[in-house]
């Protein structure tokens, strides 16, 4: 039971991180487009 819970909370957790490093490589780029735009 415990181990299941854990299970859902480290997958939960992940999704959590990928979404933000996701956002983040996202922002990223498109401030260096602006950048080389400008």
């Amino acid at each position: 039971m415990n181990g299941e819970i854990y299970d859902s909370f480290e997958k939960y957790n992940f999704k959590k991180i990928s979404t933000h490093l996701l956002a983040r490589i996202v922002y990223l780029t498109h401030k260096s487009i602006i950048f080389i735009c400008f």
